[in-house]
This record gives structure tokens, C-alpha cells and sequence, in this order.
């Protein structure tokens, strides 16, 4: 018990740390500025820096991500997103990779990606049914599919990063 009390007094130091510097380093971050040579960031030891750069580069990189959704929803073009994304903190492979999915996802929403999902349910819901009347077996997997695209069908689906 002794050794986790310590981890968590340290990790709430951390934290303390991190409401103090947080602000600095991502204001550092943006400027383009090396944080180990940074006057303000003295008092820190290299391995706390560290620790805090990476927790205020992951909320950057979440912002770049929340960004190309918002200008996607926008409906700005892909090209315009693309000249628009930090790659400090976001790559363009990773930015390009994102456009992808919320494409996908999109096509997939749309009213013509949604009927079609609930129609091919629906055949396949028929057809069990003919095979139940003619063969007389049941192939459980086919209403299974069915209702599976049904229900697709009738929800839309999130966009990753999406608020």
C-alpha cells in the first residue's frame, strides 16, 4: 500500500504541475518553440516536460482532428482541409486517412447508403421465408444478416472525432 500512496502523490503533482504549466507549453507548442531550452520551464525536470508535452500534443493533434470534421461538415473541399492541417501535430498521411473514414462514414449515413442497407434486409428476410416454405430448413445466419442491416439501416453512425 505504502508504494501506491507514493505513485499517487506523485501522479497529483503531476497534475498540480500540470495545471500551472499546461497553458505554457502548449502557447510553446504552437510558437514552434523548444521546450527543453525554455526559460519558463526551468523548474522542471526534463522527464516531467516530457510527461506534459505529450499530454498537450495528444489535445492538439484531438483539435486538428475535431477541425477536419467541422470543415468536412462545412462541406469544404478535401484539398482546402488539407492546406489547413497542422502537421506539427497531425501528419498529412494521418489527416488524409481521417478524410477517408468520414467519407465512408458519410456515404454510409447518407439516405441512399441507409435504404439500401434496409432493403437488402429485407430480401433477405424474404427469401429465409421462401426457403422455410420451400425446403422446409431454416439457414439461421440469413435473418440474422437481415436484421443486422436493418438496424444499420435505421441508425447513422459517428464520424471518428466528431463532437
Amino acid at each position: 500500500m505504502f508504494e501506491r500512496d507514493i505513485d499517487n502523490i506523485f501522479a497529483s503533482a503531476r497534475n498540480m504541475l500540470g495545471d500551472t504549466y499546461l497553458p505554457i507549453i502548449r502557447r510553446l507548442l504552437i510558437e514552434g518553440v523548444d521546450l527543453a531550452g525554455a526559460e519558463e520551464l526551468q523548474a522542471l525536470d526534463k522527464s516531467t516536460i516530457a510527461t506534459l508535452a505529450e499530454r498537450e500534443l495528444q489535445k492538439l493533434t484531438l483539435e486538428e482532428r475535431r477541425k477536419i470534421i467541422r470543415m468536412q461538415k462545412e462541406n469544404i473541399s478535401s484539398e482546402e482541409i488539407l492546406k489547413q492541417v497542422d502537421t506539427r501535430f497531425l501528419s498529412i498521411d494521418l489527416a488524409r486517412e481521417q478524410l477517408a473514414n468520414a467519407q465512408i462514414t458519410n456515404e454510409q449515413n447518407s439516405a441512399i447508403g441507409r435504404t439500401t442497407s434496409i432493403v437488402i434486409g429485407v430480401i433477405l428476410l424474404i427469401a429465409t421465408g421462401v426457403i422455410v416454405v420451400f425446403s422446409g430448413r431454416l439457414f439461421y445466419i440469413l435473418p440474422v444478416i437481415g436484421l443486422g442491416l436493418i438496424i444499420k439501416g435505421l441508425t447513422t453512425q459517428r464520424a471518428a472525432y466528431e463532437d
